[in-house]
């Protein structure tokens, strides 16, 4: 099985199809967040569907929440190595390219987070790739043992909130929060996070914005995400070091030994996971740290078996269709940037103002409505143009002028 070698051109565009498939998930998951109908929302709206809403979302913790965002980390992380080996082999050093390419990322997050969505995860890639760049001379035995012990880091450190739940990565920047919503006149842990972005008003939005900021950090801290996200990216410099992007039979050979065993026990992990509150997580409680325990083991192993089936059936030909995830991925930025300006027109009090008032369940019609036209206009768009809008914007700012758009 897969002892073909596979063409240079599939090759490259199974990442781009990974990459769109990862904006999949990513979507779905981030549309759930966004409603904000965890927080407490109107009960009376039609659109929240009680404990058909509860189920689901034990599905989406369960089998999409982490696993996605995993995988576009694994593809950051392969991309690192390729950016570097292609300048390389070129005869140049990429390296201050890469940099140029991640304040650019850097100044995108940032804007995203100010004008569109406190939850991108594009600011926390960019600041995390200046760490990944000290990690470009290390061993491929230190990588491993170095992302083993950041997936293993949320563990370690939970039981210090056993003690006192304020002994967390997450505390600065909670003071920090709380001192911003004082100058603003905001208590920020009384007020409800779905009727604070459900407010109407320009001055609103981007207060709420400021304050959606900076919760932001402090939640990711709280998680230890940080951690988790980068030890997926030395991951993926490793795949991208060991060829296995360039020979994806070697991943496939190997991982066909193991999935057998991984995949079933990675689901009965993932489902003990999502049966396990997150607000025993965030209280300190002694079932947060089953909870993250769980989730050490079981969030990237699925992922990883999600890429040895999506790339199996890519790699086969067998299922042409797949191809369709390429034209998301190779806008990859523009699309998820958009999915943003989604959220901000349901959800946000400036526009329809929806937040706490629409169900897991119903979040998911304009996901499975909007990807596909994504999927149409991506296609056509890059038959007239080279790069996404946001993709030529990055290049522009990486490369400091106007990059050529039309083919």
């Amino acid at each position: 099985m897969h002892t073909h070698s596979t063409p240079a051109e599939q090759r490259y565009s199974l990442l781009d199809a990974l990459r769109g498939f990862a904006i999949f998930g990513i979507f779905g998951v981030n549309m759930v967040a966004s409603s904000m109908s965890w927080a407490g929302g109107d009960g009376d709206s039609p659109m929240l569907l009680g404990k058909a809403d509860d189920y689901f979302q034990h599905f989406l913790d369960a089998f999409i929440e982490g696993k996605f965002y995993s995988i576009f980390s694994l593809l950051f992380g392969i991309g690192f190595g390729l950016q570097l080996q292609r300048h390389a082999d070129k005869g140049v050093n990429g390296l201050p390219i890469f940099k140029r390419r991640l304040w650019g990322m850097l100044f995108i997050g940032f804007m995203h987070m100010m004008l569109l969505w406190m939850g991108d995860i594009v600011f926390l890639y960019a600041w995390l790739g200046f760490v990944l760049i000290a990690f470009r001379h290390k061993s491929d035995q230190y990588l491993i043992k170095a992302a083993i012990i950041c997936l293993a880091i949320p563990v370690i450190l939970y039981p210090l909130r056993l003690i006192n739940n304020y002994l967390t990565l997450a505390t600065p920047f909670y003071a920090l929060l709380m001192g911003f919503g004082k100058l603003a006149g905001v208590d920020v842990f009384k007020m409800n996070p779905a009727e604070m972005m459900s407010e109407p008003g320009v001055i609103n939005y981007f207060k709420n914005n400021i304050i959606g900021f900076l919760f932001r950090q402090a939640d990711l801290f709280d998680q230890v995400r940080p951690f988790k996200v980068f030890s997926v990216f030395l991951l993926g410099y490793w795949v991208s070091r060991n060829g296995w992007h360039k020979t994806p039979e070697l991943f496939l050979n190997w991982s066909k030994k193991v999935f057998p065993v991984v995949f079933p026990l990675a689901i009965l992990i993932n489902i003990g996971m999502s049966l396990v509150s997150w607000d025993t997580y965030y209280n300190g409680e002694w079932m947060g740290l089953l909870k993250t325990g769980l989730y050490f083991l079981g969030v990237v192993p699925l992922s990883l078996c999600y890429v040895y089936l999506f790339t199996s059936a890519y790699v086969s030909g067998k299922y042409p269709r797949l191809h369709a995830f390429t034209y998301v991925g190779r806008m990859a930025l523009t699309n998820y940037l958009f999915h943003s300006v989604l959220y901000a027109l349901i959800f946000r009090g400036l526009f329809f103002g929806m937040a706490g008032k629409i169900g897991p369940i119903v979040c998911m019609v304009p996901v499975l409505i909007v990807f596909p036209l994504q999927v149409i206009f991506s296609r056509w768009w890059l038959q007239h143009y080279r790069f996404g809008p946001a993709e030529w914007f990055w290049r522009s700012i990486t490369y400091g002028h106007w990059q050529s758009m039309k083919r």
